[in-house]
């Protein structure tokens, strides 16, 4: 809208003082005629003229994108075209149409030219008024004609003004025809810029606008129609003492001077909106290129990003293939060891047998089953951690003892190298030997029968312990040994393993011996050349050994002693195994297999424990818990919650219920036991 406001003043200027005209002709005042007495007079259609082309003018202005304003503004300047147009038909064909008393002001109709426009002023509102129109039309060729248009009024106007000053009439007049008055060529230079302006505001360029509407492109107009009249005057008071050949010639050549420093002017102004231009082009293009660089990173994170989820879900499909074998793995077994059970033919060795065989199985899913969880609570932080003063060497012992079955079955050796010095480190015991016994079983795993396993433990430095687990297995090629630590990542399909694995392992030692605040590296020479990880952990300082207190030995060991034990869940196979057990052991059992049905055989049967299971039909194990808290008898009993869910919060979750203890299922029936017997001291 600032870009605007000249040419709105223009417009304004216009319409007002064609306004002026007519009310002078109107009301017969001279002054409002002519611009000096003696001096020609505007007539009233070319005041009409202008007070239609001062209106289209204002409604154009800082309007050229509403559709309406500018359908109004092609409007007012196609009825600007009609007395123009007319007039000028009327000197070529001869024809009067009585267009100058058409504003009821009479004028002598012998006279060929009382009280209409000049050929020439005709002509130029006929270019001025189609130029209007065509700013309001879209289309670049539609703003080309307005600016060549306007530009030849301007020009034409320029020359009237020349005529003046130098007292030419030839080039304000055609012969035999009145010329312009002073007050139309003035107006007529103001619409013809005006006219300009508004096709450089039709163009998107913010520095074309600024251009075509700046103060010095104004004062570049209005120094090149006040010089001609300036010199003029010079030449009228000079003229006398000088000679009017002499006069001429020096008002001609500061003419010139004048107007080659005005077209300079412009050219410079003209050559610094190129330059800005030109800047302002090599910045669109540093910004495209800095852009496009952008999104070409964008688009490679992106495709990164894309590529690791389908890394992910590949080694999720990898992973859902091998859960699946890996427990079936366990379970073939088990089936065949419970058929062997249930014959009448099998001996009591092979009886034997077939519960060694279900009892190592059941170990190895609840091992599984046991990895998932670990990963999942070291994921969200909330591994437990039962750290104290240990050795290494009986961290190290007890990883041994877990992995020697499977050493000896593939008849590997095992050699280990220790230091003679005690090693004291800050450690959960069973956490930090299950770091080890998965490594040392990978090392089994992965080599072939008869192989060579080396377990080391050094000092590099005063501060941490050195151990290293290596084989001379199948090794690891180098572009696995970045993913080695992820979850789920195996270097060789599950499928092509003889023991099988779920791609925990690797995962649960980092994130174990970070929370030892230590560090774990893979090495590997390559394929067929064997592997080795490296563990290093913090130690502390050594200590003088404190002596153990004896042991009582004449402790006596408290007798068992039966106890009333109700088992409930909806897993009859379960309850009943469960309670089977029980019974062995002496405990006098009942079952249950909804909590409504718990419920009520609480009441009767009175028990002194309850294995209750969480998610059951009917009433869950939570409502039932709060129900026998309620009554009197069920205030001191002891409540053991059994499910599948192993996490902190579920632990949390039970013990707020009223529960005692937190089983995750399968059950140790151990641990149950030994829960019994701490009972009967309550």
């Amino acid at each position: 809208m600032t870009t605007a406001r000249p040419i709105l003043a223009a417009g304004a200027l216009v319409a007002v003082t064609g306004t002026a005209v007519l009310v002078g002709w109107l009301f017969d005042v001279t002054t409002a005629k002519s611009v000096m007495a003696g001096w020609r007079v505007m007539v009233p259609p070319t005041a009409a003229s202008f007070v239609l082309c001062g209106t289209a003018i204002l409604f154009a202005a800082g309007q050229l994108h509403r559709p309406r304003r500018l359908m109004a503004a092609h409007s007012v300047a196609l009825l600007g075209l009609a007395l123009p147009v007319l007039t000028f038909i009327e000197y070529l064909t001869g024809v009067r149409t009585g267009v100058e008393g058409w504003f009821g002001i009479p004028f002598d109709q012998s006279s060929a030219v009382a009280g209409r426009m000049s050929p020439l002023t005709s002509l130029c509102f006929v270019v001025l008024s189609g130029s209007l129109a065509a700013v309001t039309l879209p289309g670049p060729r539609f703003l080309v004609a307005a600016r060549i248009g306007a530009g030849a009024t301007l020009l034409t106007a320029w020359l009237a003004v020349l005529a003046l000053a130098f007292d030419t009439g030839r080039l304000a007049d055609v012969p035999r025809f009145p010329g312009m008055a002073a007050l139309t060529i003035l107006l007529l230079a103001i619409a013809s810029w005006a006219t300009l302006a508004l096709t450089f505001e039709r163009e998107h360029g913010p520095a074309t606008r600024d251009a075509a509407a700046s103060p010095r492109f104004g004062a570049s107009v209005i120094a090149a129609f006040a010089v001609p009249m300036v010199l003029g005057l010079l030449r009228d008071a000079a003229n006398t003492r000088l000679g009017p050949e002499v006069m001429t010639a020096i008002l001609v050549l500061l003419l010139a001077g004048t107007m080659a420093a005005i077209i300079w002017q412009y050219g410079a102004r003209m050559a610094a909106l190129r330059r800005e231009r030109e800047r302002a082009l090599v910045e669109l293009e540093q910004r495209v290129s800095e852009r496009t660089h952008e999104l070409a990173a964008r688009n490679e994170e992106l495709r990164r990003s894309e590529d690791r989820l389908r890394d992910a879900d590949r080694r999720k499909d990898e992973f859902l293939a091998t859960l699946a074998h890996e427990l079936r793995n366990p379970l073939a077994p088990i089936r065949t060891a419970v058929a062997a059970l249930r014959s009448d033919l099998v001996s009591e060795a092979d009886k034997r047998e077939a519960r060694v065989i279900i009892d190592r199985q059941v170990g190895q899913m609840t091992r599984l089953i046991d990895d998932l969880l670990d990963v999942s609570r070291i994921t969200a932080g909330k591994l437990p951690m039962k750290k104290a003063r240990r050795q290494l060497a009986d961290v190290l012992a007890l990883a041994m003892s877990t992995v020697r079955p499977h050493i000896d079955q593939a008849g590997h050796r095992l050699i280990v190298s220790l230091p003679d010095a005690p090693i004291a480190l800050e450690a959960d015991e069973a956490r930090l030997s299950q770091v080890f016994a998965n490594l040392l079983h990978n090392a089994c795993k992965y080599t072939e029968p008869g192989g060579e396993i080396l377990l080391t433990a050094s000092r590099p430095n005063e501060f941490e312990v050195e151990v290293a687990v290596r084989d001379n297995g199948i090794g690891i090629p180098p572009e696995f040994l970045p993913h080695l630590f992820r979850k789920f990542s195996q270097v060789a399909p599950a499928l092509d393993r003889s023991q099988g694995g779920l791609g925990l392992g690797l995962s649960l030692v980092q994130g174990i011996v970070g929370l030892h605040d230590g560090r774990v590296e893979a090495r590997s020479a390559g394929a067929g050349r064997g592997s080795e990880f490296v563990v290093w952990l913090p130690v502390l300082t050594p200590i003088a050994p404190v002596p153990e207190a004896a042991r009582d030995v004449n402790t006596p060991t408290p007798k068992l002693v039966s106890r009333r034990v109700l088992v409930v869940d909806d897993n009859a196979d379960s309850a009943e195994s469960m309670a089977l057990l029980l019974r062995i052991e002496g405990h006098l059992v009942e079952t249950a297999h909804d909590g409504e049905t718990a419920l009520a055989l609480a009441g009767r049967f009175q028990p002194d424990a309850i294995l209750l299971d969480l998610g059951m039909p009917r009433m869950n194990g939570y409502e039932v818990c709060e129900r026998i808290r309620s009554q009197a008898w069920g205030r001191s009993i002891l409540m053991v919650a059994q499910t599948g869910w192993g996490q902190a919060q579920d632990h949390a979750r039970t013990l707020e219920a009223g529960f005692d203890a937190h089983l995750t299922k399968p059950v140790d029936p151990d641990a149950v036991q030994e829960m019994l017997v701490a009972l009967k001291s309550v």
